[in-house]
């Protein structure tokens, strides 16, 4: 009769527990499953299965875990027939718990595994787990749990119908809010995710709100989805950076992938730069307003000193800049740029400016091609080069192709005319004029019309030159006036 029973018990056993490869069975109301010290070892693949044989109440169970985090595994299940079976704790790292089966799971599974890293060096403790079905359960008006305590099934706050896991329902019109405290309002209260790996709540050493992630190697993000992984908006990095419109900011404090609008002002210590193929910065000032100067501007300011005791800037001191590089194949340089700075000493009414163009010419250099100066003068070219108007190959100083409009135009003179009055001037005598020009067909020193057709008309030496030639008239006036005066005087 005895072997009969023992054979039942064995055929049960088989039959509950062999679809999971129990390394050990127990059947009893509660107990400890530990594995720790030295057992906690490489490739491990620990089960145990537990029969409660209690069916009608929950079974209490007391959890405490230490392996090595995202390599050695705990998991614990439950199940009302043995066969089909519910997670109800998978865990890996430190933790020590408390968690309540289902009434009507007489079955409990533990499940420990191991890769082939485990170090003795870490000191890792391994597991202990104790069961019990014994007294499990205290029902009561109010919830009070003064140490560890887990709730299996979904847990509702102001509500007997949760839909999450955890559902706060509020009183109408008032707020459903979570209250963390610990002491006083100078210490820190907050809500910590999955074992630390991020939290949220009031931290009193900057007497503010603070969201954390454990490491810089972990983002906070900002989604429209409840779909994990899914509509992500914006995102700020582990080390500060923010993305907005892009999952990568990469080393940028703000990237904005997509239009942006700043309406107020906005202050950039540093620089502003586009990276896009013909790309721009864009100002656009949509401004109405029947007052003039309510236009778009950009402005620039510049103090010396410091922004908390700035002091007056001085003569010579850079306002602004425009600056515009090319990449040559290795690197960005500088093809031109536009500034303006101080020209002459300011004062509490105004600071005189000077504006400057700069280009680099073919050596090299960076050249003023252009400079407006406080004094309402203008320079160019001041570097030897050439200015063109209508003509874009000027061959002097300055080359028009076209008509001059002007009131007057001085011209500067090394050896003035004059010097035909001098007694040691060689003046030609008539009949030696009179055959030069039968000969060239215009007057000696005097360009012929094809030279000038061919090489222009130099106006400053064309001027000095017929001044020569009055002088040369008037010298030969003169000597006329001579020879008259004697021939009256011989008839006399």
């Amino acid at each position: 009769m005895k072997n009969k029973i023992f054979a039942l018990i064995v055929l049960f056993i088989v039959i509950a527990f062999g679809s999971a490869k129990a390394d050990k069975t127990y059947i009893s109301g509660y107990g400890t499953v530990a594995w720790k010290g030295t057992l906690y070892t490489n490739n491990l693949n620990k089960t145990w299965n537990i029969d409660t044989r209690q069916s009608s109440m929950p079974t209490k169970i007391t959890y405490s875990i230490d392996t090595e985090s995202d390599y050695d595994f705990v998991t614990i299940k439950q199940s009302t027939d043995s066969v089909n079976w519910t997670d109800m704790l998978y865990l890996s790292g430190f933790y020590n718990g408390v968690l309540f089966t289902n009434p009507t799971s007489q079955y409990i599974q533990i499940i420990f595994t191991s890769d082939g890293s485990v170090s003795n060096d870490e000191n890792y403790q391994g597991i202990e787990i104790s069961y019990s079905a014994d007294n499990a359960v205290v029902t009561t008006s109010d919830l009070q749990i003064g140490g560890n305590g887990s709730i299996l099934g979904s847990l509702g706050i102001g509500t007997t119908t949760p839909s999450q896991k955890l559902t706060v329902k509020g009183s109408s019109g008032a707020l459903a809010g979570i209250l963390s405290t610990n002491g006083t309002i100078a210490e820190s209260a907050t809500i910590l995710f999955q074992n630390g790996r991020g939290l949220v709540g009031y931290d009193g050493s900057i007497t503010g709100m603070r969201i954390s992630t454990s490491d810089f190697s972990k983002p906070i993000v900002f989604t429209n989805s409840l779909t994990n992984g899914m509509g992500e908006l914006m995102r700020i990095t582990g080390t500060g950076n923010v993305g907005i419109g892009t999952t990568n900011p990469g080393s940028n404090k703000l990237y904005v992938n997509g239009i942006t609008t700043l309406n107020g002002t906005t202050t950039v210590n540093g620089d502003i730069s586009t990276s896009k193929s013909g790309g721009y910065v864009n100002y656009t000032g949509n401004t109405y307003s029947d007052v003039n100067w309510h236009a778009s501007r950009i402005a620039f300011n510049r103090y010396r000193g410091t922004n908390i005791a700035p002091t007056a800037i001085l003569n010579g001191d850079n306002v602004g800049f425009f600056d515009f590089f090319g990449y040559n194949g290795s690197s960005s340089l500088r093809v031109g740029q536009f500034s303006v700075s101080v020209d002459g000493t300011p004062n509490a009414i105004f600071i005189p400016g000077k504006f400057v163009i700069t280009t680099t010419n073919n050596a090299g250099e960076s050249i003023n091609r252009l400079t407006a100066y406080a004094n309402d003068n203008i320079a160019m070219a001041t570097n030897g080069g050439k200015i063109g108007i209508g003509t874009t190959s000027p061959d002097q100083k300055l080359t028009v192709k076209g008509k001059i409009h002007a009131e007057e135009v001085i011209v500067d003179l090394a050896v003035p005319a004059d010097y035909v009055f001098k007694a040691d001037y060689t003046l030609r005598p008539l009949q030696e004029v009179e055959a030069y020009v039968k000969e060239n067909s215009h007057l000696p020193e005097i360009p012929s019309a094809s030279e000038i057709v061919q090489n222009g008309l130099n106006m400053g030496e064309m001027q000095n030159k017929l001044l020569q030639k009055v002088e040369e008239l008037t010298l030969y006036i003169i000597q006329l006036q001579k020879e008259v005066n004697e021939l009256k005087q011989a008839k006399k």
